[in-house]
């Protein structure tokens, strides 16, 4: 079975990454700041929390992930819209520890656009923490996607060591978590 660990697992994104992960059948490794926690994001998880493959716990600045998965999903777009500096600060440290902790994991960090990005500090940080991925030579790619629905057509864009690109996403067909993850899935997930 395939398996994968999500970093703010109760925010928007993650959540929505979590459910996609669920139904195409992966065991999921989720994980979220209990300080973060809202009533909402409590009653939405009903939704997927009793499922067998799904395996909840709250994050600390200590934790290290010792579950195998093939890869660890960062949605920092939701970090950057929660704008709360301490869980920022904690999911940083955390990033540092796990980056050089989790060599056969692929990282997949999935951002705001650049113009989307109001909070430099943390920006910066992230991207040397992914600097740091990329110089030890581990696996990493990344996703940019609109924060908010500008047009009628939405994109993503993808960027991997060897390769960028701009995705349109199929709307009516399907949502962009989804096409995200198979997109994903097409270079070996």
């Amino acid at each position: 079975m395939k398996s994968a660990i999500v970093i703010g697992a109760r925010q928007s994104t993650g959540f929505k990454i979590c459910s996609e992960l669920l139904e195409k059948g992966y065991m999921v490794f989720a994980k979220d700041y209990m300080q973060w926690e809202t009533e909402e994001q409590k009653d939405r998880w009903l939704y997927i929390g009793r499922n067998a493959h799904l395996d909840y716990v709250h994050l600390d600045h200590e934790t290290i992930f010792e579950e195998e998965a093939s890869s660890i999903f960062v949605p920092v777009n939701d970090f950057y819209v929660a704008q709360a500096t301490e869980i920022q600060e904690k999911l940083l440290l955390l990033l540092d520890k796990q980056i050089l902790n989790k060599e056969d994991s692929q990282f997949i960090f999935i951002q705001p656009l650049q113009g989307n990005r109001i909070l430099k500090t943390f920006s910066r940080n992230i991207e040397k923490i992914k600097e740091k991925r990329r110089d030890m030579g581990g696996g990493m790619k990344e996703y940019f996607i609109q924060n908010e629905r500008k047009s009628e057509q939405e994109y993503f864009y993808f960027k991997s060591l060897n390769k960028t690109e701009w995705i349109q996403v199929e709307q009516r067909q399907k949502g962009m978590i989804r096409q995200l993850l198979d997109h994903l899935e097409q270079w070996d997930l």
